[in-house]
């Protein structure tokens, strides 16, 4: 399984990665699991790569685990030729990239779904 994968270029240095990264299982202020959250509100729950076992594919184990809202899938565009001198610095950035957008983007979900799924009646 794979949280980091590369995808195509745009011919002008800058690559598509798609990250994943694991939502918490815990409730929001509402009481809602957040996986359930993610799912049920259109969030989460689907992927951009096509599902298969070669390079640039996901797994169905990874594919299973974005539906059930335990991984969430973030895109982002990097500029591999800025600066890398070698695949080793390479890869040293990405990871970078993703440790810094990993607590960024689950925080932004937690935010986006704090009240998500609550019902009640008006008196």
């Amino acid at each position: 399984m794979a949280d980091i994968h590369v995808l195509s270029g745009n011919g002008l240095g800058k690559w598509t990665l798609v990250f994943h990264f694991a939502m918490p299982d815990q409730d929001n202020n509402v009481t809602i699991n957040y996986r359930t959250a993610l799912i049920n509100s259109g969030l989460g729950g689907t992927s951009t790569m096509t599902e298969g076992e070669g390079p640039g594919q996901i797994t169905s184990a990874e594919l299973a685990q974005i539906q059930a809202g335990e991984l969430y899938e973030y895109s982002t565009s990097f500029p591999a030729e800025s600066g890398a001198t070698n695949n080793t610095e390479l890869l040293t950035s990405i990871r970078a990239v993703y440790a810094c957008d990993l607590s960024a983007v689950i925080a932004r979900l937690q935010k986006q779904l704090r009240y998500y799924g609550y019902t009640g009646s008006a008196s």
